[in-house]
């Protein structure tokens, strides 16, 4: 009797030291393929900075991605951010953060960030292949140097596939 409680403790140990749960890794910007790379900062006169990212790789669902960031010379941002699909999907979704370099530091902190996403079923026919957006934003801090990162993707039969972008620096001012 004694050996059979000495094995059942040992199964229950064993069981519990076993039982550790795996997660799948979230989806966030640094942690899917694309272009990632060190932000330059452009001269003063250059207004605008835009990266995209394509992919041909046959099977993919996400054909490409695209961030852009434009100076509009009043004290606001043009933002526009894409994501393209290679055919139908079940939802696209796209998140763009805007960074602002810190000249002390020197490097890029994060001061803003908007999510999307549409899913077929919201759009006319159910026919899904790209999320087109465009919007300005204000009230920040006219002399600094402004980035985008974009993180783009699609989902279809429960798959996700995902990509990211980033610009470089564009100063924004107020000349009105």
């Amino acid at each position: 009797m004694k050996r059979i409680k000495q094995f059942v403790t040992m199964m229950i140990c064993f069981s519990l030291l076993m039982s550790f749960p795996g997660y799948a890794s979230t989806l966030e910007w640094e942690n899917v393929p694309g272009n990632h790379y060190e932000s330059v900062i452009l001269p003063p006169n250059v207004l605008n900075s835009k990266n995209a990212y394509r992919t041909v790789a046959r099977g993919d669902f996400l054909s490409a991605g695209a961030v852009e960031i434009g100076n509009l010379q009043n004290g606001s941002l043009k933002i526009n951010i894409d994501t393209y699909a290679h055919h139908n999907v079940d939802s696209i979704f796209h998140t763009v953060f805007l960074d602002q370099w810190d000249e002390d530091d020197q490097d890029w902190y994060q001061v803003g960030r908007w999510d999307f996403t549409v899913d077929k079923e919201e759009v006319e026919n159910q026919q899904l292949s790209e999320l087109l957006t465009i919007f300005t934003v204000t009230g920040y801090e006219t002399g600094k140097y402004y980035r985008l990162r974009g993180l783009h993707g699609v989902e279809y039969n429960d798959e996700i596939e995902a990509t990211a972008t980033e610009t470089n620096g564009v100063l924004l001012t107020d000349r009105s």
